[in-house]
């Protein structure tokens, strides 16, 4: 199975990361604001329709509005009828300028109004002499008209081309033509025409086809198309429709927007949303890539550098290059480097003295069985002479080298170290006698406590061969607990004593001290010489408390010359485990 790299899995995370909320946010973006331009673009070609279906009627109130006021000017029986024919009296002629001089007023009432005229059928025309007869009956919508209906009639958008082009520029007009009967003062079979400018709601076509890129078709009462897109465009079923009717004529408006156009606006924000979610994923990936470097560059480091010290450089060290959290596993890899450093030092340390004092150990210990059985063979030939001091005196020694000798146990119970002690000191009042007195006092729990082999032998050696030059003095030991885990010995003595700069705590002495020692003759040689030698016994014992129970040992040592010395050793408390073995937990600190 391929193991993917950190960098990659950072790569992906990051990556991943930055792309999916964005891609989120845009999709969330797009849905909200395509939805948002679709109902508003929906509301807007509603509004359209709506307000050209608002203009169409309003320009159709107007011709009814100028057609009924003719009507009613037409149908009062007071005025005198129209006979559609030239004026023969001067009444006819003045009621022909009359209805012209109305229709006119009519005409001016109202911009968007071309001209309104009376017809009648044998071509006598009252309001404009500018409309010409024979082009308005040979027209296309005036032709449908007699062919549809005799009714109130709706033309069809159409050229204004039975006008007198001189006068009344070419355009295009939606006319409305009523018919007249004698009812209404005219001849028979006439009609009441009226022609309005159609270009305002035209060009209101356009720029709504324009804007929106619909297709319009109007279709009047008799379902014929009076208007439609010059495209031509045939509807489709996906497409958005809206319709309208004009109350004042009963045309239908309708409009039709194919769905692409429709939804035009959502693909641009759907593209602009895909552009910026990959232009937001190639920055985050190029971010994505340079943390990922920096990162896995560090990483790397700090890994190598632990296989260099995994494989034996102690003196691997890492530089610090931030204080990020990779900053502080560099740091605490550069403290355990060293500490782990220092403890192997220190063991190797430890190991080498272990083997030394084996090594010494190992130098008197010439073949023990020989030895004790030599002593035994003087005790029994002793006591056949009937010597009983010799004797004594053998017993005491063999039990102690017995006890000093056995190296197989490094730690010894604090009982046993007694034992040896007392064998040591009658060992000495059969060479002294009862000159020296020895108190000793030690707290009913802590004979278990172990204790470095041979630890006190030294300290009373000392005693004997520097403070009491004759045997004879008082000893003091005392062994009780410090504090909970804690074991604290006293020695004291009212000896000769020294002077104390003469041993540094480590059984070292100063050059000056080694210098008399030397020299043999200068001034306080035999003290320096003493206290060597009992600083020697001394950094000896000190060292084992070391050995086996940790740097955290303490060694105090207070003498004066004349008034006897004090040794004090504080250690952590150990004890057996309950078959003789020694505790071996790790040193208490």
């Amino acid at each position: 199975m391929k193991v993917i790299s950190l960098r990659w899995k950072l790569l992906i995370y990051f990556a991943i990361s930055a792309f999916i909320p964005v891609l989120l946010l845009g999709l969330s973006s797009y849905l909200q604001s395509s939805h948002f331009v679709q109902a508003q673009f929906g509301r807007y070609g509603e509004h359209a329709v709506e307000q050209m279906r608002i203009l169409m009627d309003e320009r159709f109130q107007q011709m009814n509005l100028v057609a009924a006021s003719v009507i009613a000017y037409l149908a009062d029986p007071q005025t005198a009828p129209l006979t559609g024919q030239d004026p023969v009296s001067y009444a006819e002629l003045e009621r022909e300028r009359e209805i012209g001089q109305v229709l006119n007023m009519l005409n001016h009432s109202f911009p968007s109004i071309i001209s309104t005229n009376i017809i009648t059928q044998s071509g006598k025309i009252y309001g404009s002499n500018l409309l010409q007869y024979e082009n308005l009956i040979k027209s296309d919508w005036w032709q449908s008209m007699n062919t549809l209906t005799k009714r109130r009639y709706w033309s069809s958008f159409h050229d204004i081309d039975y006008y007198n082009p001189y006068s009344i520029s070419p355009g295009t007009a939606i006319s409305l033509v009523i018919p007249l009967d004698e009812k209404y003062n005219v001849p028979a079979d006439s009609w009441l025409l009226v022609d309005v400018r159609a270009e305002p709601i035209l060009e209101i076509f356009r720029s709504f086809e324009e804007d929106t890129g619909a297709s319009l078709t109007i279709t009047d009462a008799f379902d014929r198309i009076v208007y439609q897109t010059g495209s031509g465009r045939v509807p489709q079923d996906d497409d958005i429709v809206w319709t309208t009717q004009l109350k004042t004529t009963g045309w239908k408006i309708r409009a039709n927007l194919p769905y692409a156009v429709f939804n035009r606006s959502s693909s641009v924000i759907l593209q602009n949303t895909a552009f910026f979610a990959a232009l937001s994923f190639i920055l985050s990936l190029l971010a994505a890539i340079v943390f990922a470097s920096l990162v896995s560059r560090r990483l790397k480091r700090l890994n190598q550098s632990m296989r260099d010290f995994g494989l034996g450089r102690m003196d691997t060290k890492i530089e610090v290059s931030a204080a990020d959290e990779i900053g502080q596993l560099e740091k605490r890899f550069n403290t355990m480097s060293e500490q782990i450093h220092m403890l192997i030092q220190d063991i190797e340390r430890k190991e080498q003295a272990k083997k030394e004092a084996e090594l010494s150990a190992l130098q008197y210990q010439i073949n023990p069985h020989l030895l004790f059985n030599t002593l035994n063979s003087i005790q029994w030939k002793a006591r056949l002479a009937g010597d009983r001091d010799v004797p004594r005196m053998l017993y005491h020694l063999t039990a102690m080298l017995q006890n000093n000798l056995n190296i197989t146990e490094p730690l010894v119970t604090i009982r046993k170290e007694l034992e040896t002690i007392e064998h040591f000191l009658e060992i000495q009042r059969s060479r002294f006698g009862a000159v020296f007195t020895c108190e000793t006092k030690i707290e009913e729990d802590l004979e278990d406590g172990l204790i470095p082999r041979m630890s006190l032998q030294p300290l009373f050696e000392n005693i004997f061969f520097h403070a009491f030059t004759d045997g004879a003095g008082r000893i003091q030991l005392e062994i009780a607990r410090d504090g909970k885990d804690w074991v604290r010995l006293e020695l004291v003595d009212d000896g000769a004593g020294f002077p104390a700069a003469l041993w540094s705590g480590d059984g070292r002495l100063p050059s000056g001290a080694q210098e008399g020692r030397q020299g043999g003759t200068q001034e306080g040689g035999h003290d320096q010489h003493v206290a060597r030698r009992g600083g020697l016994g001394l950094a000896n014992v000190a060292g084992r408390f070391k050995l086996h129970f940790g740097e955290s040992c303490e060694f105090q040592l207070h003498s004066e010359p004349g008034r006897g010395s004090k040794v004090t050793i504080r250690w952590p408390l150990r004890k057996e485990d309950g078959h003789g073995q020694a505790d071996q937990r790790p040193d208490r600190g």
